[in-house]
């Protein structure tokens, strides 16, 4: 390994402790935001309305889950594309009569 590679090893090891660091600052901050957000929801309107929007949130996955089954199910093979000409056997015209070779010219 050269020395340049080396040091620029070195330099990206150092900076990812405090990159990493950050960043899962970031994540743990939108984590507590969201439980506490969630705590609100929870206290203002009561467990059972939390457990039918989840309910409706699972029913709708569910369902769009389903159709995008069966539209896969329902494309015909056709669709991919048009299907390419048969090859031909070399000195055979498209119309299936063999061609006469011609003289090679000098």
């Amino acid at each position: 390994m050269s020395f340049k590679l080396r040091v620029v090893a070195f330099v990206l090891a150092i900076l990812a402790v405090p990159l990493t660091s950050h960043l899962w600052q970031r994540a743990m901050m939108s984590i507590y935001k969201t439980k506490h957000n969630l705590e609100e929801l929870i206290a203002k309107d009561g467990m059972g309305v939390f457990f039918q929007r989840c309910c409706i949130a699972v029913i709708l996955m569910a369902v769009m889950w389903l159709a995008s089954q069966y539209q896969e199910a329902d494309i015909p093979p056709a669709v991919a594309g048009p299907k390419p000409p048969p090859r031909q056997a070399p000195g055979q015209k498209k119309d299936g009569q063999q061609e006469v070779p011609r003289p090679k010219a000098d």
